[in-house]
């Protein structure tokens, strides 16, 4: 573990402290407790301890065009994390443009930069410092909020900064969040490029409690166009939701209405006898397959019987 210092001039701004342990700069910087000209007295929860920030912002001009001077930076050492020659200095270069971006929001105006035009000039070269700089607009006091969720939210952004746009929207707007979600579901294809109704389940359902989103976690668990993983993880989530056995019937229709999708159908049968373990071992006795139809079905569920004491399938 060591550091060294160097200075480097990055647009008329210069960087002081190159560093191969980011957590020794926390400990050394979060203990920072200067307020640098410029900066807000109080700020929104940062992903960065806020000396580090504090820290930082220190060492800009104390001119109105502070703010873009630290966008400048945050993309500059975007950029060199993109061409580093190594792991090591791509991920060094990844934290400052990370810290540059977390910072903007403690800059006094920070409500007034241009976040839009910020985040869309950047989100083609550098898609995580377009999410990173979302994240920053977000801690913004008196930022229009709304109005940057539902821009980044679209179907055109691409999917990290997209998924940041419908975090933010279900924190300012959830009525128009859970719209947005159920058409998701309901209308988009898993595309060759990406699977981003099944980033959609992995990442706002499934963390995100409350009924508006079982209820798309129910939809996500009977939707023919979302991904087996997709299917399969929200089967799963609400299974470990459930208190008593009204998701009992979902699983049962699945259960028995899936006929293309092998593991969606085992998995509906294991969160059935989960949730509703009469019903469950009851489906274990009347709806097996025959073995020449549905051999590897016909195996779980024989397995299945063995595992709740059911008796075993007759042999024909």
């Amino acid at each position: 573990m060591s550091h060294r210092t160097t200075s480097q001039e990055n647009g008329g701004l210069q960087t002081i402290l190159r560093i191969s342990c980011p957590l020794l700069f926390f400990v050394f910087l979060g203990s920072f407790s200067g307020l640098p000209a410029g900066a807000r007295q109080e700020s929104s929860l940062s992903p960065f301890p806020t000396g580090i920030s504090y820290a930082l912002l220190g060492r800009l001009p104390s001119e109105e065009n502070a703010g873009q001077a630290l966008f400048v930076r945050s993309r500059t050492h975007a950029e060199r994390s993109r061409t580093a020659e190594t792991p090591d200095q791509a991920q060094e270069e990844s934290f400052r443009a990370a810290l540059c971006a977390a910072s903007l929001a403690n800059l006094a105006g920070a409500s007034e930069f241009p976040w839009t035009d910020w985040i869309e000039r950047v989100n083609g070269p550098h898609p995580k410092l377009g999410t990173w700089l979302l994240q920053a607009a977000a801690r913004t006091s008196g930022a229009d909020t709304l109005s940057l969720a539902r821009i980044f939210s679209h179907r055109d952004a691409p999917p990290g900064l997209r998924l940041q746009g419908h975090i933010l929207l279900w924190r300012v707007d959830p009525a128009e969040a859970f719209r947005q979600g159920r058409k998701i579901l309901r209308t988009e294809a898993a595309r060759a490029q990406h699977q981003f109704p099944g980033l959609y389940v992995e990442n706002i359902l499934l963390p995100r409690p409350g009924k508006d989103a079982e209820d798309l976690l129910r939809e996500a668990a009977a939707a023919p166009t979302l991904s087996s993983w997709a299917r399969v993880q929200a089967i799963r989530e609400l299974a470990r939701r459930s208190r008593t056995r009204e998701l009992g019937g979902l699983f049962l229709t699945l259960f028995l209405s899936e006929e293309r999708d092998l593991t969606v159908r085992k998995e509906s049968l294991l969160a059935l006898l989960q949730v509703d373990p009469l019903s469950g071992k009851e489906v274990l006795l009347q709806k097996i397959p025959p073995r020449a139809n549905r051999p590897v079905l016909h195996a779980f569920m024989s397995e299945l019987r063995g595992i709740h004491g059911l008796p075993p399938v007759p042999k024909n």
